[in-house]
């Protein structure tokens, strides 16, 4: 049975990296071998270390399939073969970077990884490992971000099912939450705060403008009664008001939350996959009516005190370009700017 080569690599990231196709390959392979948690240079040493043996660590892989697959493009690979293969990826501990973000909270997010890009952030071992040494609680990690996760959304029921009701354990919990990812509380609390008792429904609209509508439901049980076959119990949901600490009133907290993970999610397909023709063209239009102006985009300070979608910086056009503040301008063509430096790429995501 063959052993992983082990390599440990220091990054000396200071910003946003850029891998070639190849490497986000190698790390694949290396994530799937369980180094998942190690950052993206030592990931790459350890695949290339193990390039000559990688058929006869099949077992060691942490998903079998998965890695079968991996092995079958990498020889396709070797063999100057396009591959078309999609590299998987997941966010990291993302809920709890939004709180962090919402609330310009600097020590969530130094713990969730938004701070410093040499440093592989895994939140829920950073929890376990402060709750542990400071509390003498040790608790395994899939029950730990269990509770970690369904407590940031406003559950109390998951906690107190790991660590046990009125507990010192759930109180050393929180108390490590506070330390570790002070956001995720308050945010949590803010948004189910915001409950409308008198509501048959709550909406909030996501910086690219699209709304989400979520109804407040109810459920009216009916007994229905039919010819010689007897009786049966028939549940119809119904619009309801509901007052806070009922059933179902803490949800806000999740779907914010959620709204907000799917706008992210549809910026990144807009700025990486986009129409260069479309693109280079209201960015020209941009520069032109700016110089109109004598606006110096260069020596121009933006205000970016409020979100700026990519979508409301592809609708402009000769007609409607009037109506667009000078500020807003060249903050789109600046963010257009920045999308051509890259070749348009396609980003599929299962949002």
């Amino acid at each position: 049975m063959a052993t992983i080569i082990e390599k440990e690599v220091e990054s000396k990231a200071t910003g946003f990296q850029s891998w070639t196709p190849y490497e986000y390959h190698l790390s694949e392979i290396a994530c799937h071998l369980g180094y998942d948690k190690k950052n993206m240079e030592t990931r790459l040493a350890i695949a290339r270390a193990n390039l000559h043996q990688l058929e006869e660590l099949k077992d060691e892989a942490d998903e079998p399939v998965m890695y079968a697959k991996l092995l079958q493009v990498h020889e396709e690979i070797k063999a100057g073969k396009p591959v078309h293969h999609v590299c998987h990826w997941d966010a990291c501990a993302s809920g709890s970077q939004i709180q962090a973000a919402l609330l310009g909270c600097k020590i969530t997010a130094e713990s969730v990884g938004m701070i410093d890009p040499k440093v592989r952030k895994d939140l829920y071992t950073a929890i376990g490992d402060v709750l542990y040494e400071s509390h003498g609680v040790k608790t395994p990690r899939p029950e730990l971000k269990s509770a970690i996760m369904h407590c940031g959304y406003g559950s109390t029921r998951t906690p107190k099912n790991v660590f046990g009701e009125g507990t010192p354990e759930l109180k050393a919990f929180y108390e490590t939450l506070d330390e570790v990812v002070p956001a995720q509380e308050v945010v949590k609390d803010l948004l189910i705060g915001c409950w409308d008792d008198n509501a048959t429904f709550h909406q909030f609209t996501a910086p690219d403008g699209h709304i989400a509508h979520v109804k407040v439901i109810g459920e009216v049980y009916h007994r229905v009664e039919v010819a010689n076959m007897g009786s049966f119990t028939h549940k119809v949901n119904v619009p309801t008001t509901k007052t806070l600490g009922q059933e179902g009133t803490k949800a806000l907290a999740p779907h914010v939350i959620h709204m907000l993970d799917g706008y992210i999610v549809a910026e990144m397909k807009r700025r990486c996959g986009y129409s260069s023709v479309l693109v280079q063209g209201i960015k020209d239009l941009i520069e032109l009516v700016l110089l109109s102006k004598d606006v110096d985009i260069d020596s121009y300070e933006v205000d970016e005190s409020n979100m700026l979608a990519t979508n409301y910086c592809l609708l402009i056009n000769e007609e409607n370009i009037k109506f667009y503040d000078v500020n807003t301008l060249v903050r789109a063509f600046l963010r257009l700017e920045q999308m051509l430096e890259y070749t348009s790429f396609d980003v599929l995501s299962i949002h």
